[in-house]
């Protein structure tokens, strides 16, 4: 298993602290992890890592325009 595979593995529920990616080797996790935040695979802030379409995707405009056409069905 590759990396970056593995980071996505772990990312694709939510949010994780940086510390839960700690069992892979630093230097190896570093450059994968700047090449993904590069291509914009991943943000990383306030000592966590999180999908990008997580973060920045899903608006609160979306989420309430999603609830209200569940509603109408």
């Amino acid at each position: 298993m590759t990396t970056e595979y593995y980071i996505f593995q772990k990312l694709g529920a939510g949010p994780v602290t940086l510390s839960a990616l700690f069992d892979i080797e630093a230097d190896d996790l570093e450059m994968t992890m700047q090449c993904m935040v590069t291509r914009r695979q991943i943000c990383v802030r306030n000592g966590q890592a999180a999908l990008f379409w997580h973060r920045h995707m899903i608006t609160r405009a979306a989420a309430m325009v999603s609830d209200r056409a569940l509603l109408l069905v």
